[in-house]
């Protein structure tokens, strides 16, 4: 399952998902993906190679992980969140 989180002027501010297998992420996080790919490969030389990822930055925060039959995450773009929407409501 994917949920997207869409503004009252209809901009995408956050993406969710939960599955048996990852989504397409490159689809997902459209012009984030590079920036992701290289936070993602930056996380894992400081963190070791398996187990969850968490990216945080004024511009972006994903937090991913899970195992075989079983993901989940998500991604925001913390100053594109509406006014009473916080990182909580993303699930």
């Amino acid at each position: 399952m994917v949920r997207e989180y869409v503004s009252a002027s209809g901009t995408v501010f956050a993406v969710s998902w939960q599955g048996p297998q990852m989504p397409d992420v490159r689809s997902l996080l459209g012009n984030y993906v590079q920036t992701v790919s290289d936070g993602t490969a930056a996380f894992r030389a400081a963190h070791g190679g398996t187990g969850p990822v968490s990216l945080s930055s004024s511009a972006l925060v994903v937090q991913a992980g899970g195992h075989m039959g079983a993901y989940s995450g998500r991604a925001y773009i913390p100053n594109a969140m509406p006014t009473g929407v916080n990182a909580k409501d993303i699930k």
